[in-house]
């Protein structure tokens, strides 16, 4: 620019050369670049270089341009104008980008080196030995005979490759499955007979989803880990390409059938409060560890007979286990046990803790809260598993998309945390209010350094779902007296969101009413359906949604005795949802938590915790049918604490029971988010014993020491479908049966 070059022409020359497929471009239109085989790479990277390489000249015109330096020939007002506003979006480089990513999925110079990378890694690592088709064993008989079953259906070529094998590990074709009854491999478990699936009613004449000439599993293999010699780089050029997101958030094939959301076999469940909390029988016998030179301890005893606080006698009492003359502590809190009266000096409560409603039709009864703003959170809505499921359909390989029609229908089983996700609207007011996301299951694929599912969608992907989906659907669908409210484009949001130079606003909603709820469904659909950005939308397409909402126990807590039914409660007090709709399997999957305290409220007034006894526990969750799942144990407590685990799959379709929850309430006062998880400081803080420590350690004494005239109970949390729960509601003194038998020792 200093020499008078025109920035119009350079940006005009731009988008021609990359849309032009006849022009082969070198290394040498691009210094300082890696060298890139592949043309459609290097026109992205050619994209990149030209445009920082233009705005270098605009900074370096503009640093020049505050002295006494004279121009031969000024720049056009135009070109100053479009770089100093954003040379991004003026030449609109992202949907450059999305092209260029497009057209290399269909790049036949890119499929055969691929295609070539593939018959090398497989010509590496050779035939699999038979030993590696079979499952690890740690896990059950009765599910290695199942995957073997499902493996049999599966084509060979697909059995043979050993890195297809493990993208297709799982995959099943659930109608067609064999009939068989529960199984684990604990005695004593409850019986149960078997059950099939049963499948919705369908429009013979309208698929459901877009299942035809579609990416293939073939076109996955980019995304799959190069062995021997691939793994390493052979250009002199070591550095790592950096892949586009366009060209990792993509159309990868997967697809949804109607049954998708479902995650039981029929409406209807069987034996559910039989497994509630159920009693067990003690079939697994733990052998008592022998201890030489140990004395046993009660709590009390040990803080009667502890040294000085501070004290390097104290820290090795409490922290080893070691009393001053060398001899072992064995803590058994039993000794402390107080003798409560069950009636008069226990409590017994229940309520609806969390609601997920998995659905492709969302439907609400009065109005909704929609975002306009893409999300921008460290983490997605749902970053770790709530125990709910969908059926995704696997994309169909090359072979027989070649044959001219689809034979292979098989379905993977993937956690609504693993999907990639952001967020759509919100549902209520206050704490307990639904937060709803909106799921794309055709961008399904993992990072390629980590290996984990890439579920946080970046803001470029946001932002054309927001301006070319989500911005028209709600102009479509509303009337002109509100469009001065609602008709903005995504940079007018941004700037009427900000509340202050430094700080933008958390969220930026607008109101959509229920009855307009379909049509703004529709038109979304419609729009990503149309296909008017040259495929750029088919990576939003199939897209489903997840209502969640936690902590409504409060709205919901029935003390026993004082009447009252929770599920009732919950419809009383949540009147936007249709709870009738929800329920029912065609319109998706209803997940509710039953939650059920036992807490002391003793007549003296004496702070009293309640720990659950594990053996107990682990007896009860292996009549049940639970798998091994995760154990808590509270202050090194062996015997003591709490225990997670989801209900094995056959089992759990039957009874339609999916997770269960053990603990005590002593960890609420440490308990920050509404996930659950108690945050600590990182490891370097403490080795470092710098303020971040110092401060977190007074924060968990200020919660400690203001606890200690307080009682804490236990709580049951268990998962199950809306059906199930709401009868376990209508079973009121069963439900108490079952929850007083299985109260903790103390």
């Amino acid at each position: 620019m200093q020499n008078g070059v025109d920035c119009g022409p350079i940006v005009c020359s731009v988008t021609t050369t990359l849309f032009s497929n006849g022009i082969d471009l070198d290394d040498s239109q691009m210094p300082d670049a890696p060298v890139i085989q592949c043309g459609h790479t290097l026109r992205l990277h050619l994209l990149n270089y030209i445009i920082s390489k233009v705005q270098q000249c605009y900074h370096l015109y503009g640093l020049l341009s505050t002295t006494t330096t004279k121009w031969e020939r000024m720049p056009c007002e135009d070109a100053v104008k479009a770089i100093s506003t954003g040379l991004e979006g003026h030449v609109k480089a992202d949907i450059i980008r999305s092209r260029l990513a497009s057209s290399k999925g269909q790049c036949r110079r890119c499929r055969l080196e691929l295609q070539k990378r593939l018959d090398l890694q497989t010509a590496i690592q050779g035939n699999s030995s038979s030993s590696s088709n079979l499952t690890s064993s740690e896990e059950h008989q009765d599910s290695e005979e199942q995957e073997d079953r499902v493996r049999s259906t599966l084509p060979a070529w697909m059995k043979t490759h050993k890195v297809l094998k493990k993208v297709v590990r799982g995959a099943r074709q659930r109608a067609t499955m064999p009939l068989r009854a529960p199984r684990t491999k604990v005695i004593g478990a409850i019986p149960m007979k078997p059950q099939r699936f049963q499948l919705l009613r369908r429009n013979k004449g309208v698929d459901f989803d877009d299942y035809y000439d579609r990416p293939t599993l073939d076109d996955m293999r980019e995304l799959w880990p190069a062995g021997g010699l691939e793994g390493y780089p052979s250009l002199s050029y070591g550095q790592p390409t950096i892949r586009s997101p366009w060209e990792l958030f993509r159309d990868y094939g997967y697809s949804l059938e109607p049954e998708f959301a479902l995650m039981f076999n029929q409406q209807q469940p069987l034996s559910f409060l039989e497994h509630l909390l159920p009693l067990g029988e003690g079939t697994i016998q733990k052998e008592e560890p022998k201890y030489f030179d140990c004395q046993i301890m009660g709590m009390e005893e040990m803080l009667t007979l502890a040294p000085p606080e501070g004290t390097i006698g104290s820290m090795n009492m409490f922290v080893r286990g070691v009393l001053p003359d060398g001899s072992l502590i064995k803590l058994d809190p039993k000794r402390d046990e107080v003798p409560v009266d069950e009636e008069e000096e226990c409590l017994l409560s229940y309520d609806l803790d969390s609601i997920v409603w998995t659905t492709y039709h969302l439907r609400v009864k009065t109005e909704i809260s929609v975002h306009v703003l893409p999300y921008a959170g460290s983490k997605p809505p749902i970053w770790k598993s709530n125990h709910a499921y969908a059926e995704i359909l696997m994309p169909q390989s090359q072979q027989d998309q070649d044959a001219g029609h689809r034979s292979e229908w098989f379905t993977n089983r993937k956690s609504l945390s693993a999907i990639p996700h952001i967020h759509f609207a919100k549902l209520g007011q206050g704490a307990s209010s639904f937060n709803i996301s909106v799921m794309f299951p055709r961008m399904i694929h993992k990072n390629l350094s980590s290996g984990r599912s890439a579920t946080l969608i970046p803001l470029a992907i946001q932002e054309l779902w927001f301006t070319e989906v989500v911005y028209p659907a709600i102009a479509a669908c509303e009337n002109p007296s509100t469009l001065p409210y609602k008709h903005y484009t995504l940079q007018e949001w941004r700037w009427k969101s900000i509340v202050n130079n430094r700080f933008p606003g958390k969220d930026t909603l607008i109101v959509i009413q229920g009855k307009d709820l379909d049509k703004l469904l529709n038109i979304m659909r419609r729009r990503t359906d149309e296909d008017l950005h040259e495929g750029d939308l088919d990576r939003f397409k199939s897209f489903f949604f997840c209502m969640e909402m936690k902590g409504s126990k409060g709205s919901t807590n029935i003390v026993i005795g004082e009447g009252g039914n929770p599920y009732k409660e919950l419809c009383k007090k949540f009147p936007h949802c249709d709870w009738e709709y929800m329920e029912k399997r065609e319109n998706g999957q209803l997940l509710v938590d039953i939650g059920m305290g036992f807490h002391p409220n003793p007549k003296d007034l004496t702070p009293l915790v309640f720990l659950w006894d594990l053996e107990e526990v682990n007896n009860s969750y292996n009549a049940a049918g639970m798998n091994a799942g995760r154990m808590h144990h509270p202050g090194l407590l062996d015997r003591y604490g709490g225990k997670q685990a989801e209900m094995e799959r056959t089992r759990m379709a039957i009874v339609q029971l999916c997770f269960r929850s053990t603990y005590s309430l002593t960890y609420q006062p440490f308990r920050r988010s509404v996930a659950g998880e108690i945050n600590f400081c990182e490891d370097i803080d403490a080795y470092e014993v710098n303020s971040k420590y110092r401060s977190c350690v007074d924060g968990h004494l200020k919660m400690m020491y203001g606890s200690m005239e307080k009682s804490f109970g236990v709580r049951e949390e268990v998962r199950g479908s809306g059906t199930a729960v709401r009868q376990a509601m209508e079973e009121t003194f069963n439900v108490v049966g079952y929850f007083c038998v299985s109260y903790p020792c103390f």
